[in-house]
Formats: structure tokens, sequence, C-alpha cells
């Protein structure tokens, strides 16, 4: 750029191509990509049911309702203040062990109160503190903690039956299992997550999805889903277990029959069942 006289006299200013130097163009800001991530355990079902613990077990919605809890006499298992805030109910497991078998139970019944084809059950489960679990030496042969069943009523017949089981891992902690049937015959358990239960989660709450879909009769298409805290462990697709002339699910309970465990509190939450 440079100043020039006129012939009137006057003054201009004379630009050259080097006073206007290319600027390139700020790159566009990159559009993010999404993350690859596991699609929701209850894709495609629907919300029927959320426990509400200040009603008698729980209340009923959409036919769906806890019916009441079983246990051994050492045991007690019921609605109750909830140790974490007993400002609210949580269904309070306390186990205790029959000192003449080496088991306990405690056990929450639920019924869907018709037949389902498709179902996912996602509850939080606090694990006891004090959690030890060791195979069982006054009733050798017999170490299994229910976890969570699902079946057609009545239970144990030859109906549609899966249940998840714990199996002690040999350091206090305990392995899961997929126990299934094939016409009322029990078949050879599937692993579904070594470790599950370590000394990480003892004294903690897990968040659990559990979706459960029979097979069609005759095809080895059912499924099983399992997420612990939001990351799926186990997806199992080719389940073949048949039932007796239909497969559907119309009940289900939590824990259940354990005979390994020591004497601990068990905390069961913010039960929620989709359909």
């Amino acid at each position: 750029m440079k100043f020039i006289q006129n012939a009137n006299g006057s003054y201009s200013l004379e630009f050259a191509a080097s006073d206007f130097p290319v600027v390139a163009a700020p790159a566009p800001t990159p559009t993010p990509t999404p993350s690859p991530s596991v699609p929701a355990i209850s894709s495609g079902l629907s919300l029927k049911y959320i426990a509400d613990f200040s009603q008698p077990l729980g209340g009923t919605q959409n036919g769906i309702a806890f019916t009441g809890f079983n246990t051994n006499p050492q045991s007690m298992m019921a609605i109750a203040p909830d140790p974490l805030n007993t400002s609210v109910n949580a269904i309070v497991a306390n186990v205790d062990v029959n000192p003449a078998t080496g088991y306990s139970w405690t056990e929450a019944d639920m019924v869907f109160g018709v037949s389902l084809a498709d179902v996912c059950i996602s509850y939080d489960l606090e694990i006891p503190a004090n959690f030890n679990y060791q195979p069982n030496t006054i009733t050798p042969g017999a170490n299994n903690n229910k976890f969570l069943a699902v079946y057609e009523l009545p239970y144990q017949s030859p109906g549609f039956q899966i249940n998840l089981s714990l199996e002690p891992n040999g350091a206090g902690g305990a392995n899961l299992e997929l126990h299934w049937y094939d016409a009322g015959a029990e078949q050879q358990p599937i692993p579904v997550m070594a470790n599950f239960i370590t000394a990480t989660d003892y004294g903690k709450a897990m968040h659990l999805d559990v979706r459960v879909t029979p097979p069609s009769v005759g095809q080895a298409n059912g499924r099983v889903t399992v997420a612990k805290n939001g990351t799926v462990v186990f997806n199992n697709t080719t389940l073949n277990a048949q039932g007796t002339g239909q497969n559907v699910m119309q009940a289900c309970y939590f824990l259940g029959w354990d005979n390994a465990c020591v004497p601990g509190v068990f905390v069961i939450r913010n039960v929620e069942v989709y359909a």
C-alpha cells in the first residue's frame, strides 16, 4: 500500500495484491460420532410395575405384585425401613444358617398376573458387608444360592423355568450361573460371569437388569441377558429351555434357597418390571 499524487494535486491510496494475504477458512468443527453402546436391555418393552414399598407387599400394578416371603426359621425377610435410609422401605433379608443343614432360605415371590412372552426385571441388590460364600460342609454337594428365578406356574412343574444361581468362587465371593430346564429336566448349567460378587461388592448395592424371553416351541431361540451396574455381562440368545406345550412366564422370585452364605443382610430396592 502506498500514497500517490494525482494530476490535480490530490492523493490516493494504491493497493497491491500482497496487501491482502489469503487467510484459510477455519476448518469446520467435526460432528461428534456417538460411541457404540449396548441398547437398553428393556428396549421394546413397556414399564409395567414399580414397587412402592410404602404399601403392603409393594402394591399391585398391571396384575404384577409381590405375594409374600419364604424363609427358614433362622432367617427373616420383610418390607422394613431401608438400612441405608430409614425414611423409606425396602425388602430386607436377614439371612442366617440352619445349623443342622448348613443352608438358609430367604425368598421374595412375585407374580406377573398374566402369561408373559418377554420380561425385563430391574432392581438394586445390596450385598452383605460380611459376605463370605463357602462350600456347604454339612450337606455336601449342595452348593448353590438361587439369585433370581423366572418360571411358569406352578414352580418346579415341567413348565418353562430358568434361574440364576451363585456358586462359591473359592475366595469368599461368587460366580454366577444360568440353570435351565428342558421339559422339567435340569440341564448342564451355563456360566454367566466368573467372580460376579467379589470383595469390591461387599457392603454395596449393585444394579441388575435381567431380560428373559422363552424360546419358541421346539426352537433354540430363547434369550437370557444379564447386566450388572449397566454393563452387559451375559447374553444368550440360543437357549432351548422348553416347557410342555407352551413357553411362558408367570412368576419369579428374588434370592431363594441358599446354603453357603454366612449370616448377613441383603437389601432389595427399586424393583421395576418391563413387559
